[in-house]
């Protein structure tokens, strides 16, 4: 796994934005020197290499693209972050690769009450009230991090919801949206000018919801204007026909586990027959040792009597390979 990480690391290659027309190469151009600048700056690719260095293992890595305003508070950094897999759950109805289909995204984490009281103020005396009770035991059965058992859980919850929007045609072709009591006004002025129309469509928004040990810290919609959830799963294998996950998202150390396991069996298979081997005898003249009964020592010092035969039997040999 490290010498398939360190190929991906030394391979990695930046992505591409290729022109659909002719008169797209200019574009093309500009938007791969700011992915260019993304990928360099804040470490990004590496964050991308970390991903795959999860999926490579279990078989799924998570990216989680933000919009950081720490060192630009006007217009802010692209940032790709990379989400350790025990602490991102989606939809587990879904079976696209790049989750269309999945109505919601869990994001676990854990946070210490300053922190969390710093990011909802207006929540801070209820965030004071919580007492704890979910560990980090509790919810993922780890204990080689029980250090955050002093924190609290959070959890973000990364949801679709469908709307009702309406947009007006004016007679001139501008398309414009209107809230929903102008619908009524419009579809009058629709009906005297059919170039004036009103459509309206349901259509897909996300929202997310932050809540703390069952207490709701905030829920409103995405700060993202886009209708797909901000979380890009990274596969090493995803067989969407299986029913299960646990066999559905594989890694090639599960690849590897099963050789792995016979060539441990067969090791321990040669060992305890060498244990329970007789162990070989000696030829020898009589009189060649003065004391035999040593020779049933497990290690022996044998002092021969000079000129006499004395000889250790080899015993059958065994493949170690």
């Amino acid at each position: 796994t490290n010498l398939l990480d360190g190929y991906q690391r030394q391979n990695f290659t930046d992505p591409k934005v290729l022109p659909i027309e002719n008169a797209d190469d200019a574009g093309a151009e500009c938007l791969n020197a700011i992915l260019k600048w993304i990928m360099s700056n804040n470490a990004n690719r590496y964050q991308i290499s970390y991903a795959f260095s999860s999926a490579s293992r279990g078989g799924l890595g998570w990216l989680f693209p933000e919009i950081c305003f720490d060192r630009d508070m006007v217009n802010g950094e692209i940032k790709i972050r990379s989400l350790s897999p025990m602490f991102v759950v989606p939809d587990p109805n879904s079976v696209d690769p790049m989750l269309e289909d999945a109505q919601r995204v869990s994001h676990f984490k854990f946070m210490d009450k300053d922190q969390l009281c710093s990011l909802f103020p207006k929540s801070e005396e209820a965030i004071r009230a919580i007492e704890g009770k979910t560990s980090f035991t509790d919810f993922l059965q780890a204990p080689a991090l029980r250090n955050q058992d002093k924190k609290l859980l959070v959890v973000e919850r990364w949801y679709k919801k469908y709307v009702s929007k309406s947009v007006v045609i004016l007679p001139t072709g501008d398309i414009c949206p209107i809230e929903d009591s102008e619908v009524g006004r419009h579809t009058e002025l629709s009906q005297q000018n059919p170039a004036h129309r009103v459509i309206t469509r349901n259509v897909c928004e996300i929202w997310v919801m932050v809540s703390c040990e069952n207490v709701l810290l905030r829920n409103e919609k995405s700060p993202y204007p886009s209708s797909f959830l901000p979380f890009v799963p990274v596969w090493a294998e995803y067989i969407p026909e299986i029913s299960s996950w646990k066999w559905r998202v594989q890694g090639i150390v599960r690849s590897m586990k099963d050789a792995q396991k016979g060539r441990n069996k067969a090791r321990a298979i040669v060992l305890e027959a060498a244990g329970k081997m007789a162990r070989a005898g000696y030829v020898m003249e009589k009189g060649a040792i003065d004391n035999p009964d040593i020779l049933k020592e497990p290690v022996p010092i044998v002092e021969v009597n000079p000129g006499k035969r004395f000889e250790p039997m080899q015993g059958p040999g065994l493949d170690m390979a």
